[in-house]
């Protein structure tokens, strides 16, 4: 649900709290919400309990194999494009795939400070390289998703394909044909021509 509509939703049911006892307008939200007191719950905190209460039961249940939330993961975290499980990690998707149910269910998850590790079906699957993920970096950028689509259809996924191979300097666009196997032509990731 929008965020409006879930504070509406909030609004309308702590005056009902308040009226059908007999309480005072002028008593503080934040009484209503202290769980010693009345204990009453925001609607958008409800909603991400629930989120990622079904998606830890989804995962966990024995037809999951079959399910198509295993497709749904394993679709994200091709479209995450690192070498890190999207429930275990912080995670950057383009802006297609981020808009997704899924996808803000385990961005949930995360901004909750929640991981998921099942060692027993290990699902969805990362990519099988080694290296540093370049999603840390790109996340805190305004147009993260766009700048994550165009690095990910070259092939870049990791901070050491930005890099020498003693890492100790930056290469230049000409000098990352080592790191994607492509000879780089045409306009380049700054907008000047070749």
């Amino acid at each position: 649900m929008p965020q409006s509509l879930l504070s509406q939703i909030t609004k309308n049911y702590t005056n009902i709290a308040k009226h059908k006892p007999g309480l005072a307008a002028i008593i503080p939200n934040a009484t209503m919400y202290h769980y010693r007191i009345y204990g009453l719950k925001v609607a958008a905190n409800i909603q991400q309990q629930q989120y990622i209460s079904d998606l830890i039961r989804m995962i966990h249940h024995p037809l999951f194999h079959t399910s198509p939330l295993k497709i749904c993961l394993q679709q994200l975290q091709t479209d995450a494009a690192t070498n890190l499980s999207i429930l275990v990690s912080d995670l950057v998707f383009t802006s297609m795939e981020s808009k997704t149910t899924t996808a803000k269910v385990v961005k949930t998850l995360h901004a909750q400070g929640l991981s998921l590790h099942n060692n027993n079906t290990p699902w969805p699957i990362p990519l099988p390289k080694a290296g540093t993920t370049i999603n840390p970096i790109l996340k805190d950028l305004p147009t993260f998703t766009n700048l994550k689509r165009n690095l990910s259809k070259h092939g870049f996924y990791f901070i050491e394909q930005f890099t020498n191979h003693s890492h100790t300097c930056l290469l230049t666009w000409k000098q990352t044909h080592h790191s994607i196997k492509k000879i780089p032509r045409g306009v380049y990731l700054d907008g000047s021509q070749e």
